[in-house]
């Protein structure tokens, strides 16, 4: 249409959009939105943080990073600190923040078996709560899972049924690079001395932190004679983590071994305001006061609740054979 105005012409155009048209735009704009939700979900799946690996190697990580995060200072303070009642507060926190995520509960369970034999309780119940929990656990991991072995050989170990512990799969876990720990305590209470102290070492030139293996590569050396590398080792482990019973036992004994009951007293004397209720504690001051002559004092911290431990506690099997033959 043409308007002529002051001698001007100006054009004007109307156009009209079509239902077609109008359909069209619609179906482009909606293909366009979706390609664009999925170009961004793409981006978002492909830059996600990562859940954060597990310390122990072995299981499949939670998708909660807290949870994760509970369950690796769990193992920290076992491993390194040996800070064992915190441990298992620790992995109790992450049962709390996801309660299906079965490795929390296998470490729970290898928690409590270790805190007994840390000589923090004589309880047996706390035994079969710790079966009971693997038991509920096994199901939901593989059955060559690391963690579930661990926890596995603890439970069945404190029990005495030897011929429910994983042998040949705990094995192989080790072969694959897997924590030795518990592979070469069953094999350093079968009297497989050197295969045990080849086991340690090898971990200990990975793991140079890991005090456990520290700890039961002294007693290793103690049981081997070797008494001045035997108290080099576990002084050491207790250096690195002061707050724990089971070295304090082994370095008082090789203290006695060497000759220096004057030492093994002094560190049990050093232990004493925090652990004078131990069991571990009560089992070395009784051999301390034994290997002295004091008999009668020995028999008062070797008393029934002491021995009740002992029928469980593997860590004082050979102790209290000692204490008796004393």
């Amino acid at each position: 249409m043409k308007e002529q105005q002051g001698g001007e012409i100006k054009l004007q155009v109307q156009v009209t959009a079509s239902p077609q048209n109008a359909a069209a735009r619609v179906v482009l704009w909606t293909g366009a939105t979706l390609l664009i939700t999925i170009l961004v979900g793409l981006i978002w799946w492909t830059l996600r943080p990562a859940p954060s690996s597990l310390l122990d190697g072995s299981t499949r990580p939670s998708t909660d990073r807290e949870v994760n995060d509970q369950f690796n200072l769990a193992f920290r303070f076992l491993a390194v600190q040996n800070d064992i009642p915190l441990a298992r507060r620790t992995s109790e926190r992450a049962i709390a923040l996801d309660p299906n995520f079965a490795p929390a509960h296998l470490q729970h369970a290898l928690f409590t078996v270790i805190e007994f034999f840390a000589g923090y309780t004589n309880d047996s119940k706390l035994l079969l709560e710790a079966e009971e929990e693997v038991h509920r656990a096994e199901p939901k991991v593989s059955d060559t899972d690391g963690l579930l072995l661990n926890a596995k050989t603890a439970v069945y170990l404190s029990q005495g049924r030897l011929d429910r512990i994983p042998f040949a799969k705990l094995e192989d876990f080790s072969r694959q690079g897997g924590d030795p720990t518990w592979l070469a305590i069953l094999r350093m209470l079968g009297g497989q001395t050197d295969e045990s102290m080849k086991l340690l070492r090898g971990w200990l030139e990975r793991r140079p932190l890991d005090n456990p293996a520290r700890m039961f590569m002294g007693e290793l050396l103690r049981s081997k004679g070797d008494t001045t590398n035997a108290i080099r080792f576990l002084e050491r482990t207790l250096q690195q983590g002061p707050r724990h019973m089971t070295p304090a036992l082994y370095l008082s004994l090789a203290y006695l071994d060497a000759g220096q009951p004057n030492q093994a007293r002094a560190l049990l004397l050093r232990m004493r305001p925090e652990f004078e209720k131990n069991y571990l504690w009560r089992h070395a001051w009784a051999i301390l006061l034994a290997a002295g002559g004091k008999h009668n004092e020995a028999s008062q911290f070797m008393d029934e609740e002491n021995l009740k431990f002992a029928r469980f506690a593997w860590t004082v099997w050979s102790s209290t054979a000692d204490f008796y033959t004393l």
